[in-house]
């Protein structure tokens, strides 16, 4: 059971120690605010959830108005930098409520939209429950990005706080799970997003290749941001015009071409003899891969444990260059999106290109014009 251990103090604001079974709880863990009598016990330790989801919220709030403490699980795929960062339980005038507190971290914050659209959508996606009981609480002055809090009231205050508090975390999952979805799907309408499945030897040189895409286009005349993101096994690779307007279908088609750069047998003599810093830093950084891939290949072989059949594939594409188009994943849920951000991203046909496949000055002076001619149409 909880309780405290009143401090010698004055003022209207005194801090108390928090215990449990008569034990004195480390402040840093824990302690009890009292305000005009009024008592607030909180902790900040995960190892004290289990002991206190057990107890009746009746049990828990003998002695104290409020009492807060951490939640110590995050949210699946990934989303820690969205996070249920407490959870409190309160009663006035005999009123009973869980109130669940949620924050950002900034720092660890890698998704293709902004936090407060995420904190927004969260919400809306729990208001269209119609759940009953249920309340968006405001903190600090309403901005969103320092965290919110929603509650809902306890239904049968004698039991324990765990029956209906995973009853209520599994709602929160499902409104978390939505919440992903819409805004991934409102993402994708506005970016050009392809999975890739890269071997573990050559993840990082590939990946690295990939961020350049965005000098790359640039250097066209496309302004743009791309993010490279970890899901599974897979490597999501999203990129997102920086003007709404520009046409996504040109990023597809640069990125089609792009990926075939490396597989290229050779560099023509015009590319080395070309001034253009354009053209240099796009060789530069073509080479730099190939010198990779070749490293990559030369470590698998001395890995005896592969498959001989598995090492001559994987090395055929590397020695290629064919690895980034070959670790295009499939995804046969998302057959209708593979086929219109991947399928008509490698088409260069239609643009009669086969012949400058190896110039890239005139690969990029051609880039130019074709998307500066499609913006003014």
């Amino acid at each position: 059971m909880f309780g405290y251990i009143r401090l010698e103090s004055s003022g209207f604001f005194k801090e108390h120690l928090l215990t449990i079974d008569g034990v004195p709880i480390d402040q840093e863990q824990g302690y009890v605010a009292e305000h005009d009598g009024v008592l607030e016990a909180s902790t900040f330790s995960t190892d004290f959830y289990e002991k206190i989801i057990i107890l009746s919220p009746e049990e828990l709030l003998h002695l104290f108005k409020k009492f807060s403490f951490s939640y110590p699980f995050s949210w699946e795929d990934g989303f820690e930098s969205f996070h249920i960062r407490d959870i409190t339980l309160s009663c006035t005038d005999n009123l009973f409520k869980l109130i669940f507190g949620f924050g950002f971290q900034y720092d660890n914050w890698k998704q293709l939209w902004s936090m407060p659209e995420h904190g927004k959508e969260f919400i809306s996606v729990l208001h269209a429950k119609h759940l009953s009981d249920f309340k968006y609480e405001h903190w600090y002055d309403d901005d969103i990005l320092n965290g919110f809090a929603v509650s809902f009231k306890i239904q049968n205050q004698s039991l324990p706080i765990q029956v209906e508090l995973e009853a209520l975390l599994s709602v929160l999952e499902q409104v978390h799970e939505q919440t992903v979805t819409n805004l991934s799907l409102k993402a994708e309408s506005n970016a050009v997003i392809v999975k890739f499945n890269f071997p573990d030897e050559v993840k990082v040189a590939c990946e690295q290749y990939l961020l350049y895409f965005v000098q790359f286009l640039h250097d066209i005349g496309i302004e743009a941001t791309a993010e490279l993101k970890e899901k599974a096994e897979s490597v999501l690779f999203s990129v997102i015009p920086k003007n709404k307007e520009e046409a996504l279908e040109n990023i597809k088609t640069a990125l089609g071409i792009y990926l075939r750069l490396p597989s290229n047998p050779t560099l023509n003599a015009v590319t080395f003899s070309e001034p253009n810093i354009e053209v240099q830093r796009l060789v530069a950084n073509i080479y730099h891969l190939q010198s990779q891939l070749t490293l990559a290949s030369a470590v698998i072989q001395q890995k005896e444990q592969f498959i001989q059949q598995q090492q001559s594939l994987i090395q055929q594409q590397l020695l290629s260059g064919q690895i980034l188009v070959q670790s295009i994943q499939d995804n046969k849920d998302e057959k209708e999106d593979k086929e219109s951000i991947v399928g008509d991203v490698v088409s260069v046909k239609k643009f009669d290109w086969e012949f400058i496949e190896l110039d890239l000055p005139t690969l990029i002076r051609r880039l130019k014009k074709t998307f500066k001619r499609n913006k003014s149409n």
